[in-house]
């Protein structure tokens, strides 16, 4: 468990959170018809990503396996209170690294893109 904390300075139309493990600078698009209903963000966020499994490997015996990266992100999302919200993100993935409890193994991987969207409501 890792906890999450740090400040957050949000002027209406630019935010700033600076938590731990997801920092996120985000200011509101021009053109919003309806300001705190219908708004537009643009966004820059870090990730700090990783999650670990339980493995079992070829011999039978089991293990951990752990993974572990930095993500830079850019995106696009538009928040509608009551309706459907939508965002786009691309980002950079780079400082990945998996490793075996058991064995020791330690192996960087290469830095990679991804595209992610997501809607809520």
């Amino acid at each position: 468990v890792i906890p999450a904390a740090g400040p957050t300075y949000d002027a209406g139309d630019f935010k700033l959170d600076l938590l731990f493990q997801r920092p996120r600078v985000a200011w509101r698009l021009p053109g919003c018809a309806r300001p705190g209903y219908d708004e537009r963000w643009a966004y820059v966020q870090g990730e700090f990503g990783g999650t670990r499994w339980a493995v079992r490997r070829d011999s039978g015996e089991t293990d951990v396996l752990a993974y572990s990266d930095l993500r830079l992100v850019v995106g696009l999302e538009r928040k509608l209170v009551g309706g459907l919200s939508r965002k786009w993100e691309l980002g950079y993935v780079f400082n990945r690294d998996i490793e075996f409890d058991s064995v020791g193994y330690d192996s960087a991987l290469d830095d990679s893109l991804f595209f992610r969207a997501g809607m809520s409501d």
